[in-house]
């Protein structure tokens, strides 16, 4: 399970390695593995002892990690997972190890059921197989081969690194369907086992329903029939805009991912022009180039041209779908926004901004950037790894109001000072246009303001879910900060954590395992611990409210269309 970052300009965020094939490891090759995983944890990592206990604990798990290893050694794959249960230690959503292996998606193994988290902490089935009964669609399930849900929601949480108790629910989903996942979360079960689940029934009545499981079935569900919604997909773009609601005027912007759009290849692009090594240089073209093709496909139907900077050029480009965007909100002087954020999974932050700049302007832009704070390690090798982590142009950039410039190994406190020295002088403050110099697109736009605050809906309302994550929770945040409403299922990113994932090696010496460290400490909500661990909605999509929309798939949004016109 590999989690989206939002790391602004390095190349790991774009390369895909080959899963490593499953070898025998020894005891000592094993040992010397985890010291080097903690090394780079260390060198990286802005405090891996925080949610430890301390460094005391946190050596005395490693420690524990290192006499449990067999003497006749491991396999890559239980190596793995043992690794994987120290970082869930952390608590760290963004450090994590990449797989070494990666499930049978065509035949997947686990239970035959899709489940949906919602917002009072409760799992119910989505889809059931085929052969089952479909009166168990919208079940609340109760336990799993006898194991409370809440006792499984604690296992999962020591096998992964994980944010909150929504990412607790978002990953158990996912170790339910795969059998390679499922066996860890329930020792005493193998592959083609069959599983008991007991259920609260719809008719209201516990129920329990008994599923075989084969590891060679392609897995057919059913969930309940076609929604009463027609919503516009993403297939071509992960952005889009169209009209819904009873006279169609209601506007609808869907965002699912935040990464494949013009002013991202722009920012990659230009980060490399702090890149000394020509060859380095050339690879990270050759990698860019190779993304590009396939967004250009997607889009398109065919990889385009192969000038880097000529297929950049036809990207789809955020800026000019939100001018397109804001112009007919503005023209139809639209009372009420959707923002559908259920399936945003992450990219950068970069399309957050351009989305609060022209629904909000730059001033309500520079209050969320100044309403909290990041801390940056800039390690030696954390610089190494992250092209924009350049010491000498960040001290370039505040020479006139930083008074220690800043070296290599420092922690980089100027954000959080400038929180805490804020006062009503920062009222009206715009972002300084060189934060986004790197794309020359939005930043067009951005010194010409033509499109500042363009059109601002009376009513935004921002549907989010456990699946909302990384940057896409961040543009859930903005639109909150921004006088939104909330709508949905909390998200399973945490607003006070960690991230700006870098790739420290490109594998750990004898298992070829790879992993991802943060190097940053975001604090999103800094008086509001509560909601810096997990923000609630205001309207949530509960249990009640999925039985009362009919376990439609797209309840949430028919519950945000039943409020608009309930406040009318």
């Amino acid at each position: 399970m590999i989690k989206n970052i939002s790391q602004r300009s390095a190349l790991i965020l774009l390369m895909v390695c080959a899963p490593l094939a499953a070898q025998p490891l020894s005891r000592e090759q094993c040992i010397e593995d985890a010291r080097q995983m903690v090394r780079l944890v260390e060198a990286c990592h802005p405090d891996p002892y925080e949610r430890t206990g301390g460094k005391m604990e946190y050596n005395l798990a490693f420690h524990r990690l290192l006499t449990a290893i067999p003497n006749e050694g491991m396999s890559v794959e239980d190596f793995w997972w043992r690794l994987s249960g120290f970082l869930a230690l952390i608590g760290d959503g963004h450090t994590y190890l990449y797989p070494v292996t990666h499930p049978d998606a065509q035949h997947p193994g686990g239970i035959p059921v899709r489940f949906r988290v919602l917002a009072d902490s409760v799992l119910a089935v989505e889809r059931v197989p085929a052969f089952c009964d479909p009166s168990y669609i919208g079940s609340r399930v109760v336990t799993i081969n006898g194991i409370a849900i809440d006792s499984l929601v604690r296992r999962v949480a020591t096998l992964y690194p994980m944010e909150n108790m929504f990412d607790r629910f978002r990953n158990l989903k996912i170790y339910l369907w795969y059998g390679e996942y499922l066996k860890r979360l329930l020792p005493d079960w193998e592959p083609g086992d069959p599983v008991t689940l007991q259920v609260m029934h719809p008719a209201g009545e516990y129920r329990v329903l008994t599923l075989a499981t084969d590891p060679q079935d392609d897995y057919q569900t059913t969930g309940q029939a076609e929604s009463s919604l027609h919503l516009p997909n993403t297939t071509r773009c992960d952005f889009v805009f169209d009209w819904i609601g009873h006279d169609d005027e209601i506007g609808y912007l869907r965002i699912d991912k935040q990464d494949e759009f013009r002013e991202y290849a722009e920012q990659a692009v230009a980060g490399l022009s702090s890149i000394g090594n020509p060859a380095v240089v050339r690879e990270y073209r050759r990698h860019y180039l190779s993304f590009a093709h396939q967004w250009h496909e997607r889009y398109y139907g065919n990889p385009g041209p192969d000038s880097l900077e000529l297929i950049i050029e036809t990207l789809p480009s955020f800026t000019e779908f939100m001018v397109d965007v804001t112009s007919r909100l503005k023209q139809n002087n639209t009372r009420d926004l959707i923002i559908d954020l259920r399936n945003n999974r992450g990219g950068i932050s970069l399309m957050s901004d351009i989305l609060i700049y022209f629904l909000f302007g730059k001033e309500t832009l520079n209050d969320i950037h100044s309403d909290g704070y990041v801390i940056t390690y800039h390690s030696e090798l954390n610089c190494r790894a992250a092209s924009s982590l350049d010491v000498a142009a960040l001290n370039r950039s505040r020479a006139k109001d930083q008074s220690v410039p800043l070296q290599i190994g420092d922690y980089d406190f100027y954000s959080m000072q400038k929180w805490l020295d804020k006062d009503e002088e920062s009222k009206g403050a715009s972002v300084p246009a060189v934060e986004f110099s790197g794309t020359k697109t939005f930043s067009r736009e951005y010194v010409s303001g033509e499109h500042e605050g363009w059109f601002t809906p009376e009513h935004i309302w921002v549907i989010g879910s456990d699946g909302t994550f990384s940057a896409g929770y961040e543009t859930l945040v903005s639109l909150i900060k921004s006088g939104a409403t909330f709508v949905g299922v909390p998200s399973a990113q945490s607003g006070n954590c960690y991230g700006m994932g870098v790739e420290p090696v490109k594998g750990l010496t004898h298992s070829g395992i790879r992993l991802q460290v943060s190097v940053r400490k975001i604090m999103t909500f800094p008086d509001n611990p509560q909601f810096g661990y997990q923000i609630e909605p205001a309207i949530p999509l509960d249990f009640t409210a999925y039985i009362q929309y009919g376990y439609d798939q797209h309840a949430a949004v028919l519950v945000t269309l039943d409020h608009i016109y309930g406040s009318r």
